[in-house]
């Protein structure tokens, strides 16, 4: 549902203010290089959303946990990490934090790092895919402003609400559990 809430808001948006029905695209889409980034993109940034999570919802929350026992400390740590090793501008730099402590509370909420890797995948893959389809550089790290940051947030915020929504509504079946289970070990 990640590609659904940011997939349907940016297209819409785009739309609407243009962007993806001008022709000032560097690579058009009947070009060789546009639809090898495509394909890179589909590739490789899930692959790389995945490990970023690994490393700081998973090793770091972890580790930061084990010495802090409040759960916000194991958020609230990593994220400016997180933040600081993406060469953003200020409002950039913000989305970036705002998104890893959204990420470590649903880590820490759900038990795992499903959602927040599927949200930190559906960010990255809509906005790479949007901005190469209205001809801007989908790697370039400056212009984010304020409005975009704060349209981004609050699809995070959106996307936070539901996959809460359906974890609860799956506990509530038995499907999952917040409860860690002891680890049995064979003697």
């Amino acid at each position: 549902f990640g590609f659904l809430i940011f997939g349907l808001y940016y297209v819409g948006f785009a739309t609407l203010d243009g962007s993806l029905t001008t022709q000032n695209s560097v690579h058009p889409l009947n070009s060789g290089m546009f639809w090898l980034y495509v394909v890179l993109i589909l590739l490789i940034v899930p692959f790389q959303c995945y490990a970023e999570e690994l490393l700081f919802r998973g090793y770091l929350m972890q580790t930061v946990g084990r010495w802090l026992k409040n759960p916000a400390w194991a958020i609230i740590i990593p994220a400016p990490i997180f933040m600081v090793l993406h060469g953003y501008g200020l409002w950039g730099l913000l989305s970036v934090l705002t998104m890893a402590l959204i990420a470590g509370f649903l880590c820490w909420y759900t038990g795992g790092l499903e959602a927040s890797v599927s949200l930190h995948v559906a960010n990255n893959v809509t906005l790479l895919l949007l901005s190469l389809v209205a001809g801007l550089d989908p790697f370039a790290s400056e212009g984010v402003a304020p409005m975009d940051a704060l349209q981004g947030i609050a699809l995070e915020g959106l996307y936070v609400v539901l996959a809460c929504l359906i974890f609860n509504a799956r506990a509530r079946r038995g499907e999952v559990s917040r409860e860690t289970q002891p680890l049995k070990v064979d003697k």
